[in-house]
């Protein structure tokens, strides 16, 4: 039993050591995009829309919630996301943290299963857009 143990921590390593050799680029360039999206998160206050998205999800409840989110301009996924966030009593920062998730999730999936090349993965993912989701 301790042997397959060990053998199977051998294959592991060997198939992250082999992972990282094939995409030393694509992991650099998710690691430049985490450091400035960390950097500009620590640095960014917290807007109006924002605010307003914080403050329905923490106050009204689920029924009020969807009635409410008609009106607003982020869609009810959004809220429906930062509902248990906001009633457990996260600060708000928790929301941007949640974005943050949400875009490396997409940043990951678009950097290593795109078909394009470098030079259009490094432009996209490093762009205005997706740096300051």
């Amino acid at each position: 039993m301790i042997k397959n143990i060990k053998i199977d921590f051998v294959i592991l390593y060997t198939m992250m050591i082999s992972f990282i050799k094939n995409n030393k680029f694509n992991i650099l360039l998710v690691a430049i995009w985490l450091f400035i999206t960390i950097f500009a998160m620590f640095s960014h206050e917290i807007w109006r829309d924002e605010a307003q998205c914080w403050c329905l999800a923490r106050d009204l409840n689920f029924v009020e919630l969807f009635s409410a989110a008609r009106v607003e301009g982020h869609p009810m996924l959004w809220y429906l996301l930062l509902f248990p966030l906001a009633k457990i009593g996260f600060p708000v920062i928790s929301m941007q943290v949640l974005s943050l998730f949400l875009v490396f999730l997409a940043v990951v999936f678009f950097v290593f299963k795109s078909p394009f090349d470098n030079i259009f993965k490094f432009l996209f993912v490093l762009s205005a857009g997706m740096a300051y989701y």
